[in-house]
């Protein structure tokens, strides 16, 4: 898909750094190289570019609380920033951020201006250990940085520029910007209590220098540590305890849900909007041409319906769900009943080949969903727990080990545009390519099977099962420690 995102990033950044007048004949403009300046320490300082058009008279107007005036330099291009003293922050004589306003006149007369925003900001590398197709920053106020050179396995790319695809909250990923081959971007304290990293989650997307999407990376923002509150389960597996992209632990509350999955694809779904609703999402802020949409390869307008049913059409459009296709004996065309046309059962890692090849073996695939140092787990690492409660319409609580217990939210699946079953039925997905048996752990190997774990509100058991559901259906993931 074309880079319709990163027009819109253009347009949303030139509001927030640039602006321009004209009036009749008469039209500048001041611009600046960035939208946003980072410095690590007090007293730090950094140097930004900016760029003219017809400027006769230029300075700077505004600077944050407490900052010294920028060191403007007209001949070069270059503006001075220098951060307040650390003594200045503690007495709270100066502020830690805020902007620089860079006003200009035109040879008319007109005013004109460009924005920075500056702050003494802590920048983390969200890559430093490693790669991954998401990520988790939990703390407010900091500068993130990731890798978009690489994919989720470190297989290089070419990027050229970023965008933002989508975002449960307008404002946040702020500042998005590649420099030296990573994303940088910015995320602040929430709105209602500024001590908190404002929650939400986001797609932030890789574009060549064609303007193709060539990749995206999920960036899940959240003041959960999965390191601190880990739980291992009676199979010896650790999970996190909470579903990939959930925003909350109270249960009755739907951000808890956390983000759903079709089988073997990196890219998440927003979860539903309220507890028992099948049809409306959660809010979603989505750039112009990524807006949520559906794959029918029947009515697809490609040559062939399978054209709109492979990886690389998956990679290009991470917003749209990809549904299976079926058609009558007497039809032209073969039913499918994956997102896939050419079936792929490694996509998540599990390295089973075939029915006479059924593997446990698992490691991080190219399309793992999970942050570093998580994975999808696999079918058996679920082993042994048990329901021991139900809170319908949210969720059920079971038994991971002797000693701990896991909330499982009732979420249901989500396919063909709706949440079948929320409010009553949980699931979440494993990595296995093949059904494996709960009662008797065998597992059954065909084109299309898949494994998911289901927790079920009813009064007959078994109360938790394994399904072998379509893998274009959407799931829930829960990620398991490497």
């Amino acid at each position: 898909m074309k880079g319709f995102v990163k027009l819109i990033a253009v347009v949303v950044t030139a509001a927030a750094f640039a602006v321009s007048c004209s009036k009749d004949k008469d039209s500048g403009a001041v611009s600046f190289d960035k939208p946003a300046v980072f410095i690590d320490a007090p007293s730090g300082m950094a140097t930004v570019g900016f760029t003219l058009r017809n400027i006769k008279t230029l300075s700077v107007t505004s600077q944050p609380t407490g900052w010294d005036e920028p060191m403007l330099d007209q001949t070069t291009g270059m503006l001075t920033v220098i951060a307040p003293s650390a003594t200045a922050l503690e007495k709270g004589t100066a502020v830690e951020s805020g902007t620089v306003v860079l006003a200009g006149v035109t040879p008319g007369g007109t005013s004109v201006s460009g924005v920075l925003f500056v702050g003494v900001v802590k920048t983390v590398d969200l890559s430093a250990a490693g790669v991954a197709n998401s990520y988790m920053a939990s703390v407010k106020e900091t500068n993130y940085l990731f890798d978009v050179m690489h994919k989720g396995d470190g297989s290089p790319l070419a990027t050229d520029h970023l965008g933002v695809i989508w975002k449960s909250a307008s404002g946040l990923v702020q500042y998005l910007q590649m420099e030296n081959g990573k994303a940088s971007f910015y995320i602040g304290a929430d709105t209602e209590d500024s001590n908190k990293i404002l929650k939400g989650n986001a797609v932030i997307g890789a574009y060549d220098a064609n303007d193709e999407l060539i990749w995206s990376w999920h960036v899940w923002a959240t003041d959960y540590d999965p390191a601190v509150v880990a739980q291992t389960y009676a199979s010896g597996a650790v999970f996190m305890d909470r579903n990939l992209g959930a925003l909350e632990t109270d249960y009755t509350l739907p951000a808890s849900r956390g983000l759903y999955y079709q089988w073997g694809r990196k890219d998440p779904f927003p979860y539903p909007a309220t507890a028992t609703d099948a049809y409306i999402q959660a809010p979603t802020v989505y750039a112009a041409g990524f807006e949520y949409a559906e794959s029918d390869p029947r009515t697809s307008g490609t040559e062939s319906p399978y054209d709109v049913m492979t990886l690389e059409w998956a990679t290009a459009h991470p917003t749209t769900y990809m549904d299976g296709v079926f058609y009558e004996d007497w039809e032209e065309w073969a039913s499918v009943a994956d997102w896939l046309y050419v079936h792929h059962p490694n996509l998540w890692g599990n390295v089973t080949t075939g029915k006479n090849n059924i593997s446990r073996t698992s490691h991080k695939s190219i399309y793992d969903p999970c942050p570093p140092g998580w994975k999808v787990p696999g079918a058996e690492d679920f082993a042994e727990i048990e329901r021991i409660g139900v809170s319908t319409p949210y969720y059920i609580t079971i038994r991971c080990n002797s000693t701990q217990t896991a909330k499982i939210p009732l979420g249901g699946t989500f396919y063909e545009g709706r949440y079948d079953r929320n409010g009553s039925l949980g699931r979440l997905y494993t990595n296995a390519p093949y059904y494996l048996h709960w009662r008797d752990s065998t597992g059954v190997f065909h084109d299309v099977a898949c494994t998911s774990i289901l927790f079920d509100t009813s009064n007959y058991p078994p109360f938790v099962n394994t399904t072998d559901f379509y893998r274009y259906a959407a799931n829930p993931v829960r990620c398991v420690r490497e």
